[in-house]
């Protein structure tokens, strides 16, 4: 693992967690993920009638979540001597999750 990457990114998650300027300089940071991560699915969102917006908000809607449960599993590995993901790994499944939700939404017309 890059480990200069990984601790830029555990020591952005850390400031996210305890500030606002902290969680500004965590989502920028992560926006070109987000973005590039909603460009996959835009082709199936345009067919369905979605927004990019929409599908940029969905791409966002777990990052809280995102950080909280980052943070509880890193302490742990540390805690058990274990290695861990990068947060931009980690926070790619909740983008995504984030998205097919939308997606699946709009299938059963709830959107």
């Amino acid at each position: 693992m890059n480990d200069n990457l990984f601790d830029i990114e555990a020591e952005l998650v850390d400031e996210a967690l305890i500030s606002e300027a902290g969680d500004k300089k965590l989502r920028d940071y992560i926006k070109p993920l987000v973005l590039s991560v909603a460009e996959k699915y835009q082709k199936k969102a345009d067919e369905k009638g979605i927004s990019r917006e929409m599908v940029l908000e969905a791409g966002w809607r777990h990052y809280e979540i995102a950080k909280r449960k980052y943070q509880e599993g890193k302490d742990l590995a540390f805690e058990e001597g274990r290695e861990t993901f990068l947060f931009s790994t980690y926070f790619t499944w909740y983008i995504r999750q984030g998205i097919v939700e939308l997606l699946e939404m709009n299938q059963k017309g709830k959107v």
